[in-house]
């Protein structure tokens, strides 16, 4: 059986068994493998890597390099308002399929470009970056500091044309 077949609740069930026990592998998918799928079911219906592209696209026209939820909701929305939460939620997908395509193509986590309305990155979005990676066990650097300058770094290097 692919983890692909487990049922949420069971997924859910493994990473607490792994937690509990303070390790990562032992089960018939690693802790990682588990978080991975929870973050690819997150993603919907979208593509990551038609998402990571749009987003490498957008950063290019971006005035400061920060590319916004609402930079993403009118390239998949043109005709559609903004709607709050629904609007972010809807957003928040897009970026899940993203960092499952990013974490499962050894690429830079491409979500260190995105913000929302204030234009920058806040500590607790990169901390959750960090920790999120760190549990998909793709995580670069000691601590968030370094991690995400080190994905900053390289997502300079990534272009819109050159994904796998």
């Amino acid at each position: 059986m692919k983890i692909q077949d487990w049922a949420k609740d069971q997924i859910n069930n493994l990473i607490a068994n792994y937690e509990r026990k303070n390790c990562t592998e032992g089960g018939l998918f690693t802790k990682a493998q588990a978080m991975l799928e929870l973050e690819r079911r997150a993603g919907g219906s979208f593509d990551g890597k038609e998402v990571t592209r749009t987003t490498l696209e957008k950063r290019e026209t971006a005035t400061d390099g920060c590319v916004r939820y609402g930079d993403i909701w009118c390239h998949y929305f043109p005709e559609k308002q903004w709607v709050g939460n629904r609007s972010g939620n809807i957003v928040g997908q897009a970026l899940h399929a993203t960092a499952y395509y990013c974490a499962t193509n050894n690429l830079p986590i491409v979500t260190a470009l995105v913000s929302q309305a204030a234009g920058h990155i806040t500590e607790q979005a990169k901390q959750n970056m960090f920790d999120c990676a760190s549990d998909w066990g793709v995580a670069q650097g000691i601590d968030v500091d370094e991690f995400y300058d080190i994905n900053i770094a390289e997502l300079q290097e990534l272009g819109a044309d050159n994904l796998p």
